[in-house]
């Protein structure tokens, strides 16, 4: 790394004198020592060494005290690696569950073997900070994030919800699996929650549509757009007076001749009007709680910071956002406070990173960094733009040995050690619209979703198909839709049209996607589902859910699972105790409850309470439609909540007799032998779930390139069966590779054309 290419200006502070004794930000009693800011940058290298894995995604970041690790999947690891690149921690963590690294201040690398979120600065350590959550894709509207919220200072502290379109559902527990707060909500509305119930937790947050949560316990932080990134048009906030500190509503422009305006979201009064060029910032002050918005004319970045009011003495973190509003880019305008420190870390190498004062347009400085580097700088009070001929990040953050009293969401950008592209789709960005309005059996449905490229590199050749429940069962609503290329940050709509099956209310269309050649950086996020007619099985006070086997195939009239169990969770989402609760299972013709447990059961459940109730049922014959088993699950709460839930297991065909043993008892994990074998052009490929696991299922030809992965999801306990069509590969050897957490097998199979 070459240190320092130019220094016109070293990054010396223009506020000299001696500061306060007491800090604003922070509790009383938290000062820093009179001191003179008149240092030169401080430059880092973290000693980065490579995973020999090409699944493994790391994240380069830097924090103050604490480095919290959110998981949003199964079986995952972290390993955290100081500047020396000496692992320091580890930790395995399932879907939901969050570590807390006490690291100290530093540059660090945080490496997992799937997608995280990261919150730094001193959440857990210390208290007195605010910030806007972010999911394991860094984006802060979506419907499943995590958060955390710290102790309690003022009691004016609050974790609010915001929503972004009509009819958003939405529900808060805690880590001691306590609801704390659901509702419904439209689009610019906001719930407040108490803090009291909420300090010191860990914060899940669900939604049927996407939401940001924020958690108010003082200002620094930016705020998310409507288009679910950090930079756009339309923006909802909070600002307050917390411990008598003015907040500040900062707006910062990316475009010339940008009008902007502010409103008081709840009276919907004017607040401010004005007009900004590239690189200029307004501020306006808050001296009391302020629920607002902001709309632009032309994209703009929006914070609530002490910057505005406040040039120096306030502790604080923020991490900035760029052009892109990732805060991962190549252009950023940073209002940055005297006192403050300025880190800014480059993700790729041969970096030239640019800063200048837009104040007086000063270059103070130009340096060279590589992936892994930082340049801590102390700079005057100023908004400075910083600029980068490859990727970086910037957090600024005034504190001492005490901390920062100050934390924000990281920005992530996840690295495999080459470039890839990362197709993305997810739940929420699926919609289903019957064209002449009626969702009928046989009439013609629209079919919506939106495709990402999260990864760093250009994907061609992406094919997205909607299916009829899960696409390894192979039931496709329509044919393969490619689009040709998408760059990284992109996004397309595919749409489709498809039939409406018969008892629309059971289905759930899925979407997939797979590049037709090439590797991506993820495959844990190309597999999307949405019911076709909107449910309530999670809604409400009590929440249900069902797992059983997604298709049961016949061949010669005979199923290929005689039987299997069908188990029901069924949760209280209340406050209060409720009993009695009846639950009524209603089978389809075709089955038969062999268990004990009866079909109907009464019981009664705890405030956050969770029971499981599971049959044995046994397959007799085909269902009446021989498509599908429908089923249905009649739960009364009486007073409480009455409802019935929906569920369907597919039906399909088997055209061969497999190999191997399809016993009824599943003890294990198998990938068992492939039918036909050789093949031309498809072949049948079981396997058997013993448990709830994140399954891989990949094909590779002898040269070690996959040519195909057939699933990468999670799969209730069940034995399963995967189509391989191999229409565009020649003749040869092939893998199959199956991954299940710790389970690993290969079976070779022979194309013959």
């Amino acid at each position: 790394m070459k240190r320092i290419l130019v220094v016109l200006i070293t990054l010396v502070f223009g506020v000299t004198g001696v500061f306060a004794q007491n800090y604003f930000g922070a509790p009383p009693g938290i000062s820093l020592p009179a001191q003179a800011f008149t240092k030169d940058p401080i430059f880092q290298q973290l000693q980065i060494t490579e995973s020999d894995s090409s699944t493994e995604l790391s994240v380069v970041t830097f924090t103050s005290f604490d480095l919290v690790v959110f998981s949003y999947f199964d079986s995952s690891y972290f390993y955290v690696y100081n500047h020396k690149g000496v692992v320091i921690d580890s930790v395995f963590l399932n879907r939901d569950e969050t570590h807390t690294f006490v690291t100290g201040e530093g540059l660090y690398l945080v490496r997992g073997n799937h997608r995280f979120s990261l919150l730094v600065g001193d959440p857990v350590t210390n208290y007195v900070q605010g910030y806007f959550a972010v999911d394991a894709y860094g984006r802060p509207l979506s419907t499943h994030i995590n958060t955390y919220f710290p102790r309690i200072y003022t009691g004016e502290e609050r974790l609010i919800i915001f929503a972004y379109e009509d009819s958003t559902i939405f529900r808060v527990v805690t880590a001691d699996s306590f609801e704390r707060a659901k509702g419904l909500l439209n689009r610019g509305e906001h719930h407040e929650i108490d803090p009291v119930d909420l300090q010191n937790q860990f914060v899940f947050i669900r939604s049927n549509k996407p939401v940001s949560v924020l958690t108010y316990a003082d200002q620094g932080y930016h705020v998310p757009a409507a288009n679910g990134t950090f930079k756009g048009k339309l923006f909802y906030g909070y600002s307050a007076f917390l411990s008598g500190w003015t907040n500040s509503i900062i707006v910062i422009a990316y475009s010339d001749s940008t009008r902007i305006v502010v409103r008081n979201s709840i009276t919907f009064d004017t607040l401010a009007v004005d007009t900004l060029n590239t690189g200029e910032l307004f501020k306006y002050y808050v001296t009391a709680p302020l629920y607002w918005e902001v709309q632009a004319s032309r994209p703009v970045t929006v914070m609530n910071a002490p910057y505005a009011y406040y040039n120096g003495a306030y502790y604080h973190m923020v991490r900035h956002i760029d052009s892109t509003g990732t805060g991962v880019g190549n252009l950023f305008f940073c209002p940055v406070m005297a006192g403050a420190r300025l880190a800014i870390f480059s993700h790729e190498n041969d970096n030239v990173v640019t800063v200048v004062n837009e104040f007086n347009k000063d270059t103070l400085g130009v340096y060279e960094l590589n992936r892994g580097g930082v340049a801590i700088a102390w700079p005057p009070y100023a908004l400075l733009r910083v600029t980068g001929t490859k990727k970086l990040s910037a957090i600024s953050w005034l504190g001492d040995m005490n901390g920062t009293f100050g934390a924000d969401f990281a920005p992530l950008y996840f690295y495999t050690g080459k470039e890839l592209p990362d197709i993305a789709v997810y739940d929420d960005r699926l919609q289903f619209q019957a064209v002449d309005s009626v969702m009928s059996p046989g009439n013609t449905v629209e079919l919506k979703a939106w495709v990402y490229n999260v990864g760093l590199e250009v994907a061609e050749n992406i094919q997205v198909q909607f299916f009829d429940g899960p696409p390894e069962i192979d039931k496709p609503l329509t044919s393969p839709i490619t689009i040709p290329v998408l760059k990284p940050g992109d996004s397309v709509l595919v749409q489709a049209q498809g039939v409406i099956p018969e008892r629309p209310e059971y289905h759930w269309i899925y979407v997939q996607t797979e590049l037709v050649a090439g590797d991506e950086r993820s495959y844990s996020n190309n597999v999307a589902r949405h019911p076709l007619i909107p449910n309530n099985d999670l809604n409400g006070t009590l929440a249900v859910r069902w797992s059983a086997p997604p298709i049961i195939r016949f061949e010669n009239g005979q199923p290929d699972i005689q039987q299997f169990e069908l188990e029901v969770e069924i949760t209280n989402n209340s406050y209060l105790d409720i009993s009695p609760i009846s639950l009524k299972l209603v089978l389809p013709s075709g089955w038969t409850n062999v268990d004990s447990l009866p079909d109907l059961v009464t019981f009664g459940l705890l405030s956050g309470e969770t029971t499981k109730y599971r049959w044995k049922i046994q397959v007799d014959s085909l269902p009446e439609s021989n498509h599908a088993y429908y089923f249905s699950l009649d739960l009364d709460g009486y007073y409480w909540e009455s409802k019935t839930v929906n569920g369907i297991v597919h039906v399909g065909q088997v055209t061969s007799v497999p190999d191997g043993d399809f016993s009824n008892t599943i003890t294990r994990f198998e990938l068992l032998p492939a039918y036909p074998n050789p093949f031309n052009p498809e072949t049948v490929i079981p396997i058997r779930v013993p448990e709830r696991e994140r399954v891989v299922l990949e094909v590779y030809n002898i040269l070690g390139q996959r040519v195909a992965t057939l699933l990468n999801r999670e799969l209730p306990r069940g034995e399963y069966r995967f189509r391989f069509r191999a229409d565009q590969l020649g003749s040869g050897i092939y893998f199959i590779h199956m991954r299940a957490g710790s389970f690993r097998d290969i079976r070779k199979i022979i194309l013959m054309k």
